[in-house]
């Protein structure tokens, strides 16, 4: 066996180890690919699934609070503030007056 013929073998076998082993890894690749795909579709159903109506309500739940919190402005404060705005404005009201008596007499 002289050179060249083992060259020629080294060759031909680095070439079929060649192609196998990419033939291993695209398989590989493929199979984690689908393994993957699977994974993010159980992981998108669990979220739908338990997350959704979680987040429903949620939503719900603010919506209540906002109503809530309308009625409580509209029902308790508003009239307060109506209330304290005529008072303010009796109180200033009579100032006026009253400072426009002192400035007359002086």
């Amino acid at each position: 066996m002289d050179l060249q013929t083992v060259r020629d073998w080294v060759i031909i076998v680095y070439g079929v180890f060649g192609i196998v082993t990419f033939l291993v890894i695209t398989i590989v690749t493929a199979l984690i690919g689908y393994a993957v795909l699977r994974l993010l579709r159980g992981v998108n159903n669990t979220v739908e699934s338990r997350v959704g109506p979680t987040i429903d309500s949620i939503r719900h739940t603010s919506d209540s609070v906002r109503g809530g919190a309308a009625f409580v402005i509209d029902a308790a404060v508003a009239p307060v503030i109506r209330a304290y705005g005529f008072v303010s404005g009796i109180r200033r009201g009579l100032a006026v007056f009253s400072g426009l008596r002192r400035r007359r007499s002086g």
